[in-house]
């Protein structure tokens, strides 16, 4: 059973008033220490290791904040915080269903839980996570939850970008709103279209696991722009 007094829950979202309204009732009705962060970009390695939360609520999405949002910030709690549990809360809009099945797929995810709840609801979930119970998900966004694969993992993004061509490439796609063509890669890239042709057919065996079999270039561009908070480190690992 956990102890009030000594457990610390930390809220990531970007809607500032109803995130301090939720950490009002956590902090009422369950005694917990509460804190709060309205930036995904601000959850910094240095940033979760000081925090040292028992438990992170994380919304996924952050619009207009730039190109971060709560999956990197779920990302980087568990790999500086493995003592941490995770945990979304979030609205399943349809804008980020495919981001939802991603994090469960490949982050050490324990909760999901719906922000459409009632607060009695939602403060119940939190009670079960804190009491170690593991999955605690909500009905509305299990139909995202679906069995992890031991072929997919954080490492398999870590495949995709064996090299600075590699991590160009992505990183282009990444930065482009719409589906670009392989001129418009080139120019922003710097980088011969046969070589960005190249690059590409160098990483679909790699591409597999994540259930991209010869991807056409705008089902690549989308798979990068969903997969920014994954493959972004690497990609910056490999460039100045």
């Amino acid at each position: 059973m956990w102890s009030n007094w000594l457990t610390t829950v930390l809220v990531i979202d970007d809607a500032k008033g109803a995130a301090e309204l939720f950490a009002d009732a956590l902090e009422k009705r369950l005694g917990v220490d509460v804190r709060s962060c309205f930036d995904a970009a601000a959850v910094t390695g240095e940033f979760a290791r000081e925090v040292a939360a028992d438990l992170a609520l994380v919304d996924l999405t952050f619009p207009g904040q730039g190109p971060r949002n709560g999956a990197d910030a779920l990302r980087v709690l568990g790999e500086a915080s493995p003592a941490t549990v995770l945990a979304v809360l979030t609205r399943a809009d349809p804008g980020v269903h495919d981001l939802l099945r991603d994090v469960w797929g490949v982050l050490p995810i324990s909760g999901m839980i719906s922000k459409n709840g009632s607060v009695e609801q939602q403060l119940s979930m939190v009670e079960r996570l804190l009491n170690g119970e593991s999955p605690v998900i909500d009905a509305e966004l299990a139909q995202f939850v679906t069995e992890r694969s031991s072929t997919r993992t954080l490492e398999t993004y870590a495949r995709l970008v064996g090299h600075a061509g590699h991590a160009k490439l992505w990183r282009a796609l990444m930065e482009f709103e719409r589906p670009p063509t392989y001129g418009e890669l080139a120019a922003r890239t710097g980088l011969a279209v046969n070589s960005l042709r190249n690059y590409r057919s160098q990483i679909l065996p790699e591409l597999r696991p994540h259930g991209l079999v010869d991807p056409p270039l705008r089902d690549l561009h989308a798979f990068a722009r969903r997969s920014g908070p994954f493959l972004r480190p690497h990609v910056e690992a490999r460039l100045p």
